[in-house]
């Protein structure tokens, strides 16, 4: 009786306030959050894009309710201003307006829920829908994953050219309901015994890109196709989030569901030190607590005496490692020298004769100097700040 009485209040509760659909509001609410409002701006540096399209306020996300309508999970996002349509001729890419392009009612946005169900740390997928530039903790990995966006045709196409393996748990659904302030989608149950009110929930706003492109971060070529969001470019751009932070590393992630806007920056946060995307985990009603969004000690940056304060090049004019964790290191070359990406180096030990301690493959370019690479054969552990790399 009890978990009866909660349900209908619970129903009742977003009834008033206007946040689930008339989809929703026949169905059996079991999970309502709701999100902070004015905190669209992801780690504390991102900015909108300066076109007049993106009003302040298009990307904050203010609730996310769950319900259960007979054999479907019935999902709403709620934002601080109502979707509205832009005009036809809307310029929404380079030599694209929005006549051109189809899509389900959604134009700005793109709302990725990911679903941990059954709680089992390592029992599902880590990494985010590509171009996301995050991943997910271990003991937050996901079984299924629902993509709200604009061209969702289009998105799917995409992640099977992306994500073989990933595409299989993804759900891009086109038949989504917009109205008002809130967007709701229905799917299939995967588990019609479970209780999806006690599932971990991480939610995230992007904004949509309308046309597939190679995504561009703090002046640096992302390895992976970005799944129709916006890209991270340093300063400010009409069709690109900005930011001041100086890393590759910055996720064009505006919104993250949290009680909290704080807890957002911090699991968001990056320093041009970052050796890693931030590592996010999802929030359950059970142990929300126990289990926040994220935590700063996820950001996987190098500690701060990792980076040694002294020139970045090695003095027989060899690159110079910068920091190193697991198999991933920050390294930097001479002025004027550079590599592209998939080159092959070798990080050299600290003995007279040079001893090859590591293979690397350079994965991402970074002003001044600075790249980061991926250890392919060797001993990743014995890599140090101040051991040399070089390029034969």
């Amino acid at each position: 009786m009890r978990t009866i009485l909660l349900a209908v209040a619970s129903l009742a509760l977003a009834f008033a306030l206007g946040l689930l659909t008339p989809l929703a509001r026949a169905a059996e609410a079991v999970l309502s959050i709701t999100d902070p409002l004015g905190d669209d701006h992801g780690d504390g540096s991102l900015q909108y894009p300066t076109s007049a399209l993106y009003a302040p306020g298009v990307f904050d996300l203010a609730a996310f309710e769950v319900a259960k309508d007979g054999a479907e999970l019935v999902l709403a996002a709620t934002f601080k201003l109502p979707f509205r349509r832009p005009p036809e001729d809307q310029v929404v890419a380079t030599d694209l307006k929005l006549r051109d392009v189809s899509n389900n009612g959604l134009y700005l946005q793109n709302v990725d829920i990911y679903v941990d169900i059954d709680g089992v740390p390592g029992s599902g997928y880590e990494q985010m829908v590509p171009g996301r530039v995050a991943t997910i903790s271990p003991d937050s990995a996901w079984e299924l994953a629902v993509v709200l966006t604009p061209q969702p045709y289009a998105a799917t196409s995409l992640l099977r050219q992306a994500e073989l393996e990933l595409s299989d748990a993804v759900r891009i659904p086109d038949d989504i309901v917009v109205r008002g302030r809130t967007v709701t989608a229905r799917t299939p149950l995967p588990l019609a015994s479970s209780d999806p009110g006690e599932w971990g929930y991480l939610v995230v706003v992007t904004a949509a890109a309308f046309r597939p492109a190679l995504a561009l971060g703090s002046d640096m070529l992302r390895a992976s196709i970005a799944i129709l969001n916006m890209p991270v470019l340093a300063g400010a751009s009409p069709t690109a989030l900005g930011t001041s932070v100086r890393s590759a590393f910055v996720p064009p992630i505006l919104d993250l569901l949290h009680p909290t806007a704080r807890a957002q920056e911090s699991a968001l946060g990056i320093t041009e030190r970052s050796v890693a995307p931030p590592e996010l985990r999802a929030w359950r009603a059970a142990a929300a607590s126990e289990k926040p969004t994220g935590t700063g000690s996820a950001q996987a940056s190098p500690p701060e005496e990792s980076v040694p304060a002294s020139d970045k090049v090695a003095p027989d004019g060899a690159g110079k490692v910068l920091a190193a964790k697991e198999d991933l290191i920050v390294f930097s070359l001479p002025a004027g020298a550079t590599v592209f990406v998939g080159a092959i180096g070798q990080v050299l030990g600290d003995s007279a004769g040079g001893e090859v301690i590591a293979t690397i493959v350079v994965t991402k370019l970074m002003p001044d100097g600075i790249f980061t690479a991926q250890v392919a054969k060797g001993d990743a552990a014995r890599i140090a700040p101040g051991q040399r790399v070089v390029f034969r």
